[in-house]
């Protein structure tokens, strides 16, 4: 049995180890962790509302884009996509 005032000698048995990773004290609950995924997903994402009159509208002018804006051609194509999955 070792003196508990001495701080040279060391352990001759090891303590016994969980198995396993040891627990960082960090842990969230489900609905914590489901949370921040859901304000994440939100950050990359714009709601709009459209009229549905106004659809075909959009629809022309996102294939048809002025030269003089400078709009990404890849752009204009996403947005037309999301537009065209939305309005099914």
């Amino acid at each position: 049995m070792k003196d508990q005032h001495d701080k040279t000698t060391l352990e001759m048995i090891d303590p016994i180890r969980r198995r396993g990773r040891p627990p960082t004290g960090k842990a969230q609950t489900n609905a914590a962790r489901q949370a921040a995924y859901r304000e994440r997903k939100a950050a990359n994402s714009v709601t709009v509302t459209f009229n549905r009159a106004d659809i075909a509208t959009l629809k022309l002018v996102l294939a048809n884009p002025r030269e003089g804006l400078g709009v990404d051609q890849q752009a204009l194509d996403r947005i037309a996509q999301a537009l065209f999955d939305a309005a099914l």
